[in-house]
């Protein structure tokens, strides 16, 4: 019977041993997945202390408000160069109806000077 405990007991300490050693290694591995996530936490910025996260912030108001006011120059710029656009159409179209006004008068002169010339012949 004392033989049978023995190997009993022998059992359950090979049965934890196993189970020390996989816990061994599953809490290295998970050692081991930490360094990696606070290596990718410190590589992408998350890690950041507070007083940073509102200094980031902070820049990205000022890059947003320069934004805003480079958008409204732009704005403005464009609005200008459509009235300016809007001018120049409206000269192109008096300066097109001022020359058929000269040609129509050209033509008139040209039939004048026909005329006088046909009684001159």
């Amino acid at each position: 019977m004392l033989k049978i405990d023995v190997q009993i007991e022998k059992f359950r300490i090979e049965k934890v041993q196993k189970e020390a050693k996989i816990t061994r290694k599953d809490l290295r591995d998970l050692n081991l997945k930490n360094k990696k996530l606070r290596r990718t936490i410190k590589n992408s910025g998350l890690g950041k202390s507070s007083t940073e996260w509102k200094e980031e912030l902070s820049n990205i108001k000022d890059l947003e408000n320069a934004l805003q006011a480079h958008q409204q120059h732009l704005d403005n710029l464009l609005k200008a160069l459509e009235e300016k656009n809007d001018q120049h159409d409206r000269n192109i179209r008096a300066y097109e109806l001022a020359l058929q006004e000269k040609d129509m008068h050209i033509g008139r002169l040209v039939n004048e000077i026909r005329k006088a010339a046909v009684q001159i012949v």
